[in-house]
């Protein structure tokens, strides 16, 4: 209260002391321009000028407020654009997860341009456009999402290889697989897609050269990589076979199935699947003894059951001596229903034919195989026996026909 008392006393003071001064002299002004003329005293000069000054300020104010409403507005406008466009990418997600493939096209394409992701946007609506076959659509879109994330190359890359993989596009999906290995050549899911558009291509050369980088990877578990690995092997046998098969004359050489088989790695060396591809392979090419030198050496190092009555069937030159090793093998192996069986074959070839006999009913009584009545059957029929042959061959066929039972006529 004191401290108001205080100021308005000074403020009287400076009025009337502005007052005495304003009667005293009140002082002269003239402005002078082209044809104007302003003539006044000081003091109303100068009250123009507080007052032109404060015009001033409050236009100035003024101004600044209407630009920064504008301002306000169009942030407004576009805060107002992107909450739309994250509105609608949230429910093209949404439908894209339910299966929904038109409605979240229409949801996630729209709202690219004005969402906070436009790659998740554009590379989800490719994956939709693709469901529909909308293929022309769909690369629409990864070009889109290529210029809207220059850097997601990679992403945008292994997504276009995925859908040109799906289309079975397998040339077009190798191109692009290929320039990804370059960039990231421990990509997994490049590399298994790759492994598998080797496979489909017919390109076992290739694939069996990925097979260690697949490995590394771990893209699949190790029981997936080793049926892979296999399949590739046996793939790149039988297309070398069939590569020499095609050859004429002087030029046939069975020497690039043999460099092959020493190529193997020592385990697919012993595996059934592979020996068998390999031993046919040189079968068809007249090459039975190298198959029997071959299998015999694999069938003493690692036993397969698969592969003895490959033995049985070979063609080579020598089956007395084939004989001999099956014998020695059966000291080994005495009631082994597969070398039994082997064993019979062998007879057969050596024409000791109630040898073969014994050995293909040994065989039966080990195990009851289809392929082994079979055999007995056919012997017995060629020995002069057609009611024992007859059957066997029903016991054979019964085997594989079950019939209903039902009444039959006496004999």
């Amino acid at each position: 209260m004191i401290r108001l008392i205080i100021v308005l006393c000074v403020a009287l003071a400076l009025g009337v002391g502005l007052g005495r001064l304003m009667i005293e002299d009140a002082g002269y002004v003239r402005i002078s321009w082209q044809n104007w003329l302003l003539e006044t005293n000081v003091w109303i000069g100068g009250a123009l000028l507080i007052l032109g000054y404060v015009l001033l300020a409050v236009a100035w104010v003024g101004l600044r407020k209407f630009l920064g409403l504008r301002s306000d507005v169009a942030g407004w406008l576009a805060d107002s654009g992107q909450a739309r466009a994250r509105r609608r990418t949230i429910k093209g997600l949404i439908a894209y997860a339910e299966g929904d493939w038109h409605r979240a096209l229409r949801y996630l394409s729209r709202s690219a341009d004005k969402a906070d992701t436009p790659l998740i946007n554009y590379l989800a609506a490719a994956q939709c456009a693709q469901e529909l076959g909308q293929f022309e659509e769909a690369d629409k879109l990864l070009n889109l999402a290529q210029q809207s994330t220059p850097e997601a190359e990679i992403a945008v890359g292994v997504t276009q290889a995925r859908l040109l993989h799906a289309r079975q596009q397998y040339e077009a999906c190798l191109s692009a697989l290929k320039r990804l290995k370059d960039k990231r050549p421990k990509h997994p899911l490049v590399l298994e897609l790759l492994a598998d558009v080797y496979a489909q291509l017919g390109d076992w050369v290739h694939l069996t050269a990925l097979i260690p980088e697949l490995q590394k990877a771990r893209v699949k578990p190790v029981a997936e990589l080793r049926a892979l690995e296999v399949r590739a092997w046996v793939g790149r046998i039988q297309a070398t076979g069939d590569q020499i098969a095609r050859q004429e004359g002087a030029s046939r050489s069975v020497e690039p199935l043999n460099q092959l088989w020493d190529s193997l790695p020592q385990h697919l060396r012993e595996d059934g699947e592979v020996v068998d591809a390999a031993i046919r392979q040189w079968v068809l090419l007249g090459e039975a003894d190298m198959a029997e030198r071959i299998l015999r050496k694999v069938l003493r190092r690692h036993w397969n059951d698969r592969l003895i009555r490959d033995y049985g069937l070979l063609p080579a030159s020598n089956p007395d001596e084939q004989l001999l090793w099956a014998e020695n093998w059966l000291k080994e192996r005495p009631g082994n229903p597969d070398l039994l069986l082997t064993l019979g074959r062998l007879c057969l070839r050596t024409r000791q034919w109630g040898k073969a006999r014994e050995y293909f009913e040994a065989a039966l009584k080990q195990r009851r195989d289809t392929e082994t009545l079979f055999e007995l059957g056919r012997l017995d029929a060629h020995l002069g026996k057609p009611e024992a042959a007859c059957k066997v061959f029903l016991s054979a066929i019964g085997d594989t026909i079950k019939l209903p039972d039902l009444p039959q006529p006496a004999r």
